[in-house]
């Protein structure tokens, strides 16, 4: 689990080429709106421009390529959405969400426990302004890997009817089963919802494993791999993400991400597990997804199994 003496943060970082740096600071004091308080304006630091507002903490700083944005908050399950919010202008004014009974937030304390969701909580640095804050507005100790999606499993997915990232999901849970990871220590988050651990039938091949429908399930109570489904926030026209991190839970966390060059995989740790450990488990996510992708119709039984990572403590 997350250590309770540091809250994982949610990072943002993007250029906005078409707006100066004043400008973008003023658009993003109006936004923050009553989240300020009473006299709260931008403070001048060695790193740029800084703003906290609710649970938010702003860096802003010329580039070359325009004005950059660096955002913190609090890692939780609704953090895309709630930056999504705030940089759309409608943070301020929104209401909670309907609970869903699958969401995994009422089976994980992690994710509801306000020691580990507001950071003001835990976090001084969020609350006296005698503190700088470099940590919530720049990566944290954290490591990713990433590599872009084997060229087969474009072929396999429009022909199977699924968008890649859903082979790709395919492919992660499969190796999860050939190490023989419990339920209890894997998650799925974000849309279409959490699934359960369900250990595909040896029988069948991989194309047919691969379309058959699995069932929803809520989250487990304390993963320590998680598949984050989540999209990154969308932003106004014209900006451009740079980066985002969001880790919510566990101790890696996997994703597949859409860029204009193409998917990728994507896992990353907020410093509990090594950088070999990350390179060994996209290396083995690689590997599956690639037998996957070029033998679908191979034996489900036979798809790799390789070394295992990341099951121990």
């Amino acid at each position: 689990m997350i250590p309770r003496h540091r809250p994982a943060r949610a990072q943002l970082h993007a250029i906005v080429p078409r707006l100066g740096a004043e400008e973008l600071r003023h658009q993003l004091r109006h936004r923050l709106g009553v989240l300020l308080g009473a006299g709260t304006d931008w403070t001048s630091s060695s790193d740029g421009w800084l703003l906290r507002g609710g649970p938010f903490t702003l860096l802003v700083h010329d580039s070359w390529d325009g004005p950059e944005l660096r955002l913190g908050r609090a890692a939780t399950q609704d953090a895309a959405e709630s930056v999504e919010r705030l940089l759309s202008g409608r943070e301020s004014t929104a209401t909670p969400a309907a609970t869903d009974p699958t969401d995994p937030t009422l089976t994980d304390p992690s994710l509801t426990d306000p020691s580990l969701t507001d950071p003001t909580l835990t976090d001084p640095s969020l609350t006296d302004p005698s503190l700088t804050d470099p940590p919530s507005v720049t990566p944290e100790p954290s490591r990713s890997r990433s590599a872009r999606l084997p060229a087969a499993v474009r072929p396999l997915a429009e022909a199977s009817g699924l968008p890649p990232a859903e082979v790709a999901a395919f492919a992660w849970r499969s190796l999860l089963h050939g190490w023989g990871v419990p339920a209890t220590a894997w998650a799925e988050i974000g849309p279409p919802a959490t699934r359960p651990f369900q250990a595909p039938a040896p029988a069948g091949s991989v194309r047919e494993a691969l379309l058959t429908p699995v069932a929803r399930h809520p989250a487990a109570r304390a993963p320590e791999v998680i598949l984050d489904r989540t999209a990154p926030p969308a932003l106004p026209a014209g900006w451009q993400l740079r980066s985002w991190s969001n880790p919510v839970a566990g101790r890696v966390q996997c994703s597949v991400r859409a860029q204009a060059a193409g998917h990728r995989l994507h896992v990353e740790s907020p410093g509990l597990a090594t950088a070999e450990e990350l390179s060994a488990l996209l290396a083995a996510w690689t590997a599956v997804l690639t037998a996957v992708a070029e033998q679908p119709d191979r034996p489900l039984a036979d798809l790799p199994t390789p070394p295992p990572v990341l099951l121990g403590g």
